[in-house]
């Protein structure tokens, strides 16, 4: 930390389950997958000469892995890869303080890439030697919203936000290829908008030298479902 600006270094990991449908003349073909990624990355959170504005960033890179089981033409198959990952962030949050609530009201802009991947499948005669290739995905989104925070002890704060993102630019594409030529797989567009409800506490030591949160958030729109998240940051 130099004065109103803060630069560190930070770890991520995560694990996501999740359901698939694809519509199909032959009916709704289910699928059920789980993801898992690690990281880590550069950021800095810059204070300007207007008392509770800043300036936010970071960098950040890591791997991820997708298993996904589902189905191709009745037989069961399995989607295995491990790939790169990256992202960057631009914000901005206004804070201001009224007795034991402050509230933070911020827009953030994301950029996220995914590597490329590609799959052999094996399996029986009516599957074997297909092969599937995704193109790289990369997303822009931005998001605008505020967080609450009481001051319930000198140390335990609860916390509940209101967030409105828009995707505006993300389109997975890609092709098969199998005995009797190739063809482009329909694309998923994951543009559009999504409202997410947050709550949750965090804890800060008297020294204010070490935080720590739990906490959920709540997704619908676009994106639909309900995530957890822990997080813990040192300041020395």
């Amino acid at each position: 930390m130099n004065g109103n600006t803060e630069v560190g270094g930070f770890l991520e990991m995560g694990h996501a389950s999740y359901d698939t449908m694809a519509y199909a003349k032959i009916g709704d073909v289910l699928g059920h997958g789980r993801h898992n990624y690690a990281g880590i990355g550069l950021y800095a959170d810059y204070g300007t000469s207007v008392e509770g504005l800043k300036l936010t960033g970071y960098l950040k890179g890591g791997a991820f892995s997708n298993h996904l089981n589902t189905q191709l033409v009745g037989q069961k198959v399995k989607f295995d890869n491990t790939g790169a990952y990256w992202g960057v962030h631009l914000g901005t949050h206004y804070d201001f303080q009224l007795s034991k609530l402050r509230s933070r009201t911020f827009v953030s802009y994301f950029y996220d890439g995914l590597q490329s991947s590609s799959y052999d499948v094996a399996g029986s005669e009516a599957i074997a030697g297909a092969s599937f290739k995704f193109d790289s995905l990369t997303a822009h989104r931005v998001q605008i919203g505020s967080l609450f925070e009481y001051d319930h002890s000198a140390t335990l704060r609860p916390y509940f936000g209101l967030t409105f993102e828009q995707v505006l630019s993300a389109e997975a594409k890609g092709t098969a290829t199998d005995s009797k030529g190739s063809m482009t797989l329909r694309s998923s567009d994951l543009e559009g908008s999504t409202g997410i409800i947050s709550a949750g506490w965090t804890y800060l030591n008297e020294a204010q030298t070490f935080e720590f949160e739990v906490g959920v958030n709540g997704y619908i729109g676009t994106r639909q479902g309900v995530s957890g998240q822990v997080q813990a940051n040192w300041e020395f």
